[in-house]
């Protein structure tokens, strides 16, 4: 029989259930791993006593020895899950120097078995739960679809007392298994890998690089509250981090020169990229290049120390090739030329081979395909065609040379899903990798110590939802999850939302009504899905998704049913809108060489080109003369081209508005978040008659940086922004993975 009493803790929304081990708020179980909370009743247990670091760890770790970012990251994670205010706590507050107190009222009770109905209490002999689901009664579905996964708040759970810790263990792996981390199957012949983070801080860490002897790791790092993003050192398992650079644009892609008493790293301007040297210990910056283009990508020392690998363009070229540049700096006319991309692709991430003979590369063939490629000779790289390595069809997200030179590690996305794979350099033929260590984990720009005993990788933990803001009043949640929600749009009649969730596995299409209701799954293509688009009469959704291998243009019936495919190219692509009367479809498209705005018949047919000097994002204006586009991450202000190509020009009027995916066009005007140096930021509404902007509201919370993350109804009345709720990201260390 189960004990007669439970005892629970009771503090804000939450219950902590010391008999079953749960945390649960307004009564559904939240997620929590076994530390997190062992760490949390500890607190509890001893609220408003400041506990000192030395006394949690040894309570929690007792007979073993712990690094002390062990305790701040379940500091971190339980504050996460708490929805603690970094300036202003209510649960959990940080003693400077000494420890952790928690302040929150708690109320403690117990109560008897008969008196709590609610959960059933069995014991079983075997290991065994069933998760019933209570339906809910509902109305006409507004589509003849699957049903939508049910939510939280009609979730009933049933357990026996017996088997409570396995209830955790189940929830917390589903949970995790999306968000976070899920347990690898363990295996009595192989050994278990040790995976802990690297320094528990909250914030967005990023591109680890270890140095030459192992013991650092230099790092970008964005703490929590702060815009910068900067490069840091720090040794592994000990002492504070060192900050490097103070900037205020982006530093970013550290890299070691070979005898360690430098590092190199990419400052990003949007439009191009400056390189920098600087002491590993501190000191004086040095620029040492410009380069023609703005490329993501990381650097690589030669082995002599003398040269850096960097992905760059010519003047007068749309794609990125991989070039070598001198570390003692000089003019573009001293860059010299490894690869050539093929139209419409781009060669970046270099990596030097540990040998120096060769060096690996990352080519982007669009959005949603990338592969590995390997130039093995540097001595007649120009003339010499590189290898392709992989044959993966997705993206490949960072990767890493083998200590021995015979394999390549690297992070393999395929909708959305990163893991960990390696593959052999000397494949007769391109193949696909095989998994490797971290399993059940998201694994992103993995890095390996010289001596290949120890991994580092990043995992983020990013939740973007979708927000209803009000000229006047407090926004409001209205369309969220555990996974990521975002590229909200309203219908013309305002009576329904498209939007974009990865909640069933990958990015699908999703439809509910305009309060957020009734929400289902409109599409299941089992590949990369967004950018949805409401034709004008609402009768139609166009959207961009990924098939055999490029992201090309769909068509779906705003009732659900069968896909109509509208382009078919081989070319990407993507991002499309409607003209006002619906009888012409604008997109982007690299059939061309580069990424430009095409335009083609809404029932299909020949394509023709607009612009020549680049696009990403498209609106047409409510007169359909003229059509108004960005140009890409980091690049400020909105351009304009005539829907007969001509006239293509910035527009001066719209400069500040900064955000790249957070503005459209309705019949009011064209909506844009503006950029300002500080939060809270000015929606604006641009009037094309008297060519004014007006601040409409003011949003406390940037938009979501990737997915397009604006959404107005047809009379403005509700606004629609994605905005990240949690969006940080960890380096992680894992040892004993042989």
């Amino acid at each position: 029989m189960s004990n007669p009493h439970k005892h629970f803790y009771e503090f804000g929304p939450f219950r902590l259930d010391l008999a079953n081990r749960l945390l649960l708020r307004d009564g559904e179980v939240v997620p929590l791993k076994k530390k997190a909370y062992e760490m949390l009743r500890v607190l509890v247990e001893n609220k408003g006593q400041v506990l000192e670091k030395e006394e949690l760890m040894r309570r929690l770790w007792p007979d073993t020895y712990v690094e002390e970012s062990n305790l701040t990251h379940y500091i971190y994670t339980l504050r996460r899950v708490l929805g603690d205010e970094k300036d202003n706590p209510q649960f959990i507050v940080t003693i400077p120097g000494r420890g952790y107190r928690f302040t929150a009222q708690v109320r403690e009770h117990q109560e008897s078995d008969q008196e709590d109905e609610p959960l059933v209490i069995e014991r079983h002999t075997l290991s065994r739960v069933v998760i019933t689901e209570t339906p809910e009664k509902i109305e006409t579905p507004l589509l003849s679809l699957p049903p939508a996964a049910p939510t939280q708040t009609n979730r009933k759970v049933w357990a026996g007392s017996g088997i409570a810790g396995l209830i955790l263990a189940l929830t917390a792996g589903f949970y995790f298994g999306f968000n976070r981390q899920t347990s690898a199957p363990k295996n009595s012949a192989a050994p278990v890998a040790k995976i802990v983070p690297f320094t528990g801080s909250a914030g967005r860490e990023n591109h680890p690089a270890f140095s030459p002897d192992g013991k650092q790791l230099a790092f970008t790092w964005r703490p929590d509250g702060s815009d910068n993003l900067d490069i840091y050192v720090k040794l592994i398992g000990a002492g504070e981090p060192l900050r490097l650079t103070q900037s205020s644009d982006a530093d970013v892609f550290p890299a070691w020169s070979p005898d360690g008493r430098f590092i190199a790293w990419v400052r990003a301007y949007g439009e191009f990229n400056e390189i920098y040297v600087m002491p590993a210990l501190g000191g004086v910056e040095r620029r040492i290049f410009k380069t023609r283009q703005a490329v993501w990508s990381r650097l690589s020392w030669s082995r002599d120390g003398r040269q850096l690998a960097i992905a760059d363009g010519q003047d007068g070229e749309n794609q990125s090739g991989i070039f070598l540049i001198p570390v003692e700096g000089g003019e573009a006319s001293l860059k010299q030329r490894l690869t050539q991309s093929p139209a419409g692709a781009n060669d970046s991430w270099p990596a030097f081979s540990p040998d120096g003979q060769a060096i690996a590369f990352r080519r982007n063939f669009n959005d949603s395909l990338t592969e590995l490629f390997v130039l093995d000779s540097l001595d007649d790289a120009p003339g010499r065609q590189p290898r392709q390595l992989t044959a993966e069809q997705a993206v490949i997200e960072g990767f890493a040379w083998m200590p021995d030179g015979r394999e390549l590690l690297y992070s393999l996305n395929r909708n959305g899903s990163a893991s960990l794979q390696r593959i052999r350099r000397d494949e007769p033929q391109p193949g696909k990798g095989q998994p490797f260590g971290a399993a059940g984990r998201k694994a992103f720009f993995p890095a390996l110590s010289p001596d290949g005993e120890q991994i580092a990788f990043v995992e983020p933990l990013d939740d973007a939802n979708i927000w209803q803001l009000a000229p006047a009043g407090k926004p409001r949640k209205l369309i969220a999850s555990n996974h990521a929600d975002h590229s909200a749009q309203i219908s013309p009649n305002g009576e329904r939302i498209v939007f974009v969730s990865d909640r069933s596995g990958g990015e699908e299409l999703w439809i509910c009504r305009a309060d957020g209701s009734h929400q289902q799954q409109l599409t299941q293509r089992n590949a990369p899905t967004g950018s949805p688009r409401w034709s004008p009469d609402g009768r139609w959704i166009i959207f961009d998704s990924r098939e055999d291998g490029n992201s090309e243009l769909f068509l779906i019936s705003a009732e659900g049913g069968p896909l109509r495919r509208l382009t078919n190219d081989k070319s990407n692509d993507s991002l499309p809108c409607w003209s006002p009367d619906g009888q012409t479809i604008y997109f982007r498209s690299n059939r061309s060489g580069s990424q430009q705005l095409w335009k083609m018949p809404a029932e299909g047919g020949a394509a023709v080109q607009l612009t020549q000097q680049g696009i990403f994002e498209c609106f047409t204006s409510p007169d359909g003369k003229t059509v108004y586009y960005s140009k890409g991450r980091g690049i400020n202000g909105l351009w304009r081209v005539g829907t007969d190509g001509t006239g293509e020009q910035p527009v001066p009027e719209l400069s500040d508005a900064g955000y790249w995916r957070a503005w459209m066009i309705t019949s009011q005007g064209l909506y844009y978040v503006a950029n300002t140096d500080s939060l809270p930021l000015p929606l604006k509404l641009f009037n094309f008659t008297t060519r004014q902007s007006r601040i409409v509201t003011m949003t406390e919370r940037s938009p979501a940086w990737l997915p397009h993350s604006l959404g107005v109804s047809a009379d403005g009345r509700q606004i629609l922004l994605t905005q990240n709720d949690l969006f940080s990201s960890s380096i992680m260390l894992m040892k004993d993975f042989r």
